[in-house]
């Protein structure tokens, strides 16, 4: 089972994403959720989630920020962001902490599940990887 934490400050948005993940993706699991970056750095200490999905603007500190500080900690944790801007930018500034996924808002079902499928397995081949190298 692999641990995801959603991050966004809409509750709608959580709830969504929560229902989607819940109903079609088996080997994940909601481990948190939080509506800010103070508070998703917080719980990803707390609950270790191999997987993020993190909006950019929120309250307090911000998606990038927050994603910026848990790599500090956490750095093979996966990132996705999720956004209703579609500005360079954004991706830009995300790409540089190692985030390969950008979702737009609204959330289409069939993009957030294949994204999410994408992270499990580059998560897999990465601990296979680990346990050759081991050996």
């Amino acid at each position: 089972m692999y641990k995801l934490m959603i991050v966004d400050d809409e509750q709608i948005v959580i709830d969504a994403v929560t229902h989607i993940i819940n109903k079609n993706i088996r080997d994940v699991e909601i481990a948190a959720c939080a509506k800010n970056g103070r508070d998703a750095i917080e719980k990803a200490r707390a609950v270790h989630p191999e997987i993020i999905l993190m909006d950019i603007r929120m309250p307090g500190i911000n998606g990038i920020d927050a994603i910026a500080e848990i790599q500090k900690f956490y750095p093979d944790i996966k990132f996705a962001i999720i956004s209703a801007y579609e500005q360079f930018e954004f991706a830009k500034q995300a790409m540089e902490f190692g985030v390969e996924h950008y979702i737009l808002k609204p959330i289409n079902r069939t993009v957030l599940i294949n994204t999410i499928n994408k992270m499990t397995h580059q998560i897999r081949q990465q601990k296979e990887e680990k346990k050759k190298n081991l050996k």
